[in-house]
């Protein structure tokens, strides 16, 4: 009963009544601007397109693409040395947690977690004197890695370590 007439009574209402779908801003919808971030990530992805691109160009050999493995995990030693001395000197960047080389403490955790594969895959595929290098860097990414606290690099860890032979 209460249906029926509540139906009747929205027939009988004028057509610029106030019910529950009004207009908003005389029938448009608003048009909410960009959000702070997205031209900082808008950007970030073109960079990170133009790195893979770049690569896929000027690396197409093995030879190429392994000395630039073997650059990024000599350019880590550089931040986990860092690392390694802020603790020893007591500097904390943040409260209980070291990041060294000016870095936060989240992205030197990923940027060591990110070695690690690279590290290994260079270490099964050398033999010689540079086997303990990428054995160092491999023990240097670990503490790193602990002494940043940071928790996102053990998960993103987790899917190169599981395919690893």
């Amino acid at each position: 009963m209460a249906i029926i007439e509540e139906e009747e009574s929205d027939a009988q209402r004028p057509a610029n009544h106030d019910g529950p779908i009004r207009p908003v801003h005389g029938g448009k919808l608003p048009v909410e601007p960009l959000p702070e971030g997205t031209l900082t990530q808008t950007f970030t992805y073109i960079q990170l397109f133009t790195m893979v691109w770049l690569i896929w160009e000027l690396c197409p050999r093995e030879r190429e693409l392994t000395r630039l493995m073997q650059a990024y995990i000599l350019g880590t030693f550089v931040c986990g040395i860092d690392t390694v001395y802020l603790y020893l000197s007591h500097q904390e960047s943040v409260y209980q947690r070291y990041a060294g080389a000016g870095l936060d403490a989240n992205d030197l955790g990923l940027i060591m977690a990110l070695s690690i594969p690279f590290s290994y895959y260079l270490l099964i595929q050398n033999k010689g004197r540079m086997v303990w290098v990428y054995r160092l860097q491999l023990v240097l990414a670990g503490t790193t890695i602990l002494l940043t606290a940071s928790r996102g690099p053990p998960w993103r860890l987790l899917s190169p370590c599981l395919s690893c032979p």
